[in-house]
This record gives C-alpha cells, sequence and structure tokens, in this order.
C-alpha cells in the first residue's frame, strides 16, 4: 500500500547496514524490520525479509508486469511507465488507496536497474523524481527517500531470496499508530501475496526465454 516496492538481497548487506534495523514482526517466514533511526521522524521505513519459492526470472517477471501488480501489492490503483530514460532506467506513476478517512496517495519514482555480478543478482534503486509537467498528484504525492530492490538466486536457481527495503515520507496527516500498523503486517502481507500469485497457473506462462538474469523492464519493446 505504502512503498515502492524495495527487494534486497541479505547476502549484500554488511553488519554496519543490518544493525541499522531492529525486528518488528515475523510471519509465514516474513521478517519485518523498521529502522532505528530514521533521518527524520515523520518517515516510514521498512525492510521485508522472505523466500519465494519460484526462479529468479519468474520473480522479475512478475514485477515488471505492471497490469497485474494489484494481485499482491495492497492498495495499489495504477503503476504506469511515465517516461523511459534510457536501456534500463524509466519513471513511473504509481498510486495507492488509503482507507477512510486519509486521503490516497501517488508517487513519480525514478527506477534504474542494474545487474550486480558480485551477487549474480538484479539489483534496482529507485527515487522520487522532479520535472516540469508532471501528472497532477491523486490525493496526496508522497516522497520516496530511497528504496532498493534486489532479486536474488538460492536453492540453485529454483528459488528467490526478497528483502523490500523503503524511507518513505507518506506526507500529509497519518497518526503514528497507523504507521506502526501499516510497518508490521502490510509489508508482510505483500510477501505472502507474491508467493500465492505466483503458484496460480496463469503464472506459469512467463517469459522463460529470458533467463535470469536477463530481463526486460517495464516500457522496452
Amino acid at each position: 500500500m505504502f512503498f515502492m516496492l524495495s527487494l534486497l538481497a541479505t547476502s549484500t548487506l554488511n553488519a554496519n547496514e543490518l544493525s541499522k534495523w531492529y525486528l518488528v514482526n515475523k510471519v509465514q517466514g516474513v521478517s519485518v524490520y523498521r529502522m532505528k533511526e530514521t533521518p527524520q521522524e515523520n518517515l516510514l521505513s521498512v525492510r521485508v525479509e522472505g523466500i519465494i519459492s519460484a526462479p529468479p526470472e519468474k520473480v522479475l517477471w512478475a514485477i515488471n508486469d505492471l497490469k497485474n501488480l494489484s494481485h499482491w501489492v495492497i492498495g495499489l490503483k495504477s503503476a504506469q511507465v511515465y517516461k523511459i530514460i534510457g536501456r534500463n532506467q524509466f519513471v513511473m506513476h504509481n498510486q495507492f488507496h488509503f482507507p477512510f478517512p486519509f486521503a490516497d496517495r501517488d508517487s513519480i519514482v525514478k527506477v534504474h536497474y542494474y545487474q550486480d555480478q558480485s551477487q549474480g543478482s538484479i539489483r534496482m534503486e529507485a527515487e522520487s523524481w522532479y520535472h516540469q509537467n508532471l501528472p497532477k498528484a491523486s490525493g496526496i504525492r508522497s516522497y520516496l527517500h530511497r528504496g532498493t530492490t534486489i532479486v536474488s538466486p538460492v536453492g540453485g536457481g529454483g528459488m528467490t531470496n526478497l528483502v523490500f527495503e523503503t524511507l518513505v515520507d507518506l506526507k500529509g496527516w497519518i497518526p503514528h499508530w497507523l504507521l506502526n500498523f501499516l510497518q508490521k503486517h502490510y509489508a508482510a502481507k505483500s510477501i505472502i501475496l507474491l508467493r500465492q500469485y505466483l503458484k496460480q497457473e496463469n503464472t506459469d506462462q512467463y517469459p522463460s526465454f529470458r533467463k535470469f538474469p536477463f530481463y526486460r523492464f517495464p516500457g522496452e519493446k
């Protein structure tokens, strides 16, 4: 609901980076962490770790299949490519629904894909993007300070290690109790829903010819 999904392989984090987080919830093998200290008090920080029983190229396909993201990204109303910057960089416009009495949110974020050859992973870095003539805000425009996504093979490549990590300012008024609830429950639920989605028969037709770590990002012909 509240973040640009970000996936990190645990092996890419050093001890100093891991020490910045503490565990707040664990459900169905998914661990949820909160940052011990954030640059600003009102920032939402989430790190979620879990294993997906699907090969990394299938997980990448699910992340890039924008028309079906709402099957597992909670509260997502729409996700569209706004601008293609280069071979592996593009800008997305995401819109999210929040329950009454809170206003809906949207975000304009620049995403950069690249391969981490040392880890055998695909890495995605995201941050809010500003430019002239941007689409009008749908509700309140949130600000993504940073989001990182890494899709890494485990178990001989038959499974994928995922960690969602984000640091975002949702803007507007949201009470701390709601932020705490979102941190503890919604992030973990997204990984659980992704697991369930990838077990559906209609997801078996993903483009397997694009073997990991090769991929086609949203908007590419």
